[in-house]
């Protein structure tokens, strides 16, 4: 457990120094469609990666080795580019969770309900997979599509969210996609038709994180995307770390059909803060 929260820490200070390096090297007019490429490699990486489980035994450190080499050799790439500058090194001012929801509530109640919606569908879709009575082959595909989708759907978000208004971008993708949940809360336990709609569901969820993370970063003071990743990046793991609680609570009590209305609450919660 030790070894999995320092893993952790390490992980988020990762993407911390890789969203503000981000931020800093692409302007606003761009930055949806910059967040977007690093957000479609992100759930690229995260859908592969549990393919590696099949090539060795999980109990032994070969995998573990084999991930970490793989993480090393990422910045190779970077060290050899010659167009590759990192920004100046200059101290970034911790942002506060009280100057965070100052500066940008928008960005802050959206991902907290954001990281609360991830942590549901990538915690909790297993579970609803299981009891719902899915064979192996389809629970694979429920659990899986979402991220499929999220690769699909960012770029053209980005993209939308580059020349419109991103509120009004986040308010209608949060719509659709407590749409598309009501209506696998809906849909019968079991059947094939949820797979479909999971991989939109998991194509409008997920795009909401950069597009938040985007609004955030626009309405940021200069030198300040370092605190503001940062923040944006604890706001989203206490969302992570409360939302499958609360719905596996929900779950318990009123069956597994609550999984999907816990997504349309979260989603609606955004979409109605955004109106």
């Amino acid at each position: 457990a030790a070894l999995r929260f320092v893993f952790g820490f390490c992980m988020a200070g990762l993407y911390v120094v890789v969203e503000s390096w981000l931020n800093d090297a692409s302007p606003q007019r761009t930055r949806g469609r910059t967040l977007a490429v690093y957000l479609i490699a992100s759930m690229g990486g995260l859908g592969l990666g549990p393919l590696l489980v099949a090539t060795g035994d999980p109990g032994e450190p070969v995998l573990f080795v084999v991930a970490s080499v793989r993480v090393s050799l990422s910045f190779v790439p970077i060290a050899l580019a010659a167009t590759t500058d990192a920004p100046p090194i200059k101290l970034s001012p911790k942002m506060r969770v009280r100057e965070f929801l100052h500066i940008a509530p928008t960005g802050f109640v959206g991902i907290l309900l954001t990281g609360a919606s991830h942590g549901i569908l990538i915690g909790l879709a297993a579970v609803y997979a299981t009891r719902a009575g899915f064979g192996s082959g389809a629970s694979a595909a429920f659990v899986g599509l979402p991220s499929i989708g999220a690769i699909s759907f960012q770029w053209p978000f980005g993209w939308v969210s580059d020349r419109l208004p991103r509120g009004g971008v986040i308010l209608e993708v949060a719509i659709a996609a407590a749409g598309v949940a009501t209506v696998l809360g809906m849909t019968p336990e079991g059947s094939v038709a949820a797979l479909p709609l999971m991989f939109v569901l998991g194509g409008l969820t997920v795009p909401i994180y950069s597009l938040l993370l985007s609004h955030t970063l626009d309405r940021s003071p200069a030198g300040a995307g370092m605190g503001a990743s940062g923040a944006s990046l604890r706001v989203n793991g206490v969302g992570a770390v409360i939302g499958p609680i609360i719905a596996g609570a929900v779950m318990g009590a009123a069956g597994e059909t609550a999984f999907f209305w816990c997504l349309v609450a979260t989603h609606g919660s955004i979409a109605l803060y955004v109106a």
